[in-house]
């Protein structure tokens, strides 16, 4: 078992440098902006912290119409929310990787503390492995974090030993796959791996996040 960190120092790819020249490619159009404290890689423009609260917001929303929709469907309901900034890489500490708030986090938690769902299981398919989800609850035995992503992508974490600490142990699966995987891997990945930890979890509900 693996301890989970969020440090990406040493990464190689996706460095300071190489952001730095996009920026300035982009200084003339979204003047002016800022790095984020504690943040290497997440800007700040007049509108960032509202647009975010937004984006967060979105999905305490979708919770709310979902288990609303479920006391009327005989159905499971399923809901979408298209919101930017993404959210998988903060962290507790700060923004991380374009993340300001952990948008999916936030909407688990909510959707245990106001509607009584203990069991969560959440399903991160991102290129990136969403770190800052998989530290939110990596000792938590009522949240199941199950992430596919690039191996070796930023920012570096979820490696497949890392499975959860605590009472949390075994209710986090990485599943870092080689670059260049398309739909036959998923397809697999998907029935014979989330499918059968989805049922053997029991979930309450089901958040699906794509960073």
């Amino acid at each position: 078992m693996e301890k989970s960190s969020s440090e990406p120092a040493g990464f190689p790819i996706e460095s300071a440098e190489e952001e730095g020249g996009c920026f300035e490619r982009l200084d003339g159009a979204f003047k002016p902006y800022h790095l984020l404290p504690r943040s290497r890689s997440t800007i700040s423009f007049s509108l960032t912290f509202q647009e975010s609260l937004l984006a967060a917001g979105a999905g305490i929303s979708l919770v709310d119409a979902v288990v609303a929709a479920s006391k009327v469907k005989k159905q499971p309901p399923v809901g979408f929310a298209l919101v930017r900034p993404p959210g998988h890489h903060a962290v507790p500490t700060g923004p991380m990787g374009f993340c300001v708030f952990g948008n999916v986090a936030i909407a688990a938690r909510y959707a245990q503390r106001a509607h009584g769902l203990r069991r969560v299981f959440i399903i991160d398919f991102d290129v990136h492995h969403g770190n800052g989800t998989n530290d939110a609850f990596y000792d938590d035995p009522d949240i199941y974090y199950l992430s596919t992503h690039q191996d070796g992508s930023y920012p570096g974490t979820g490696n497949i030993n890392q499975i959860g600490s605590g009472d949390g142990e075994g209710l986090t699966l990485n599943l870092p796959l080689p670059g260049g995987s398309g739909d036959k891997a998923m397809r697999s990945v998907f029935d014979e791996v989330i499918v059968p930890s989805a049922q053997r979890f029991k979930p309450d509900i089901i958040f699906i996040s794509a960073g």
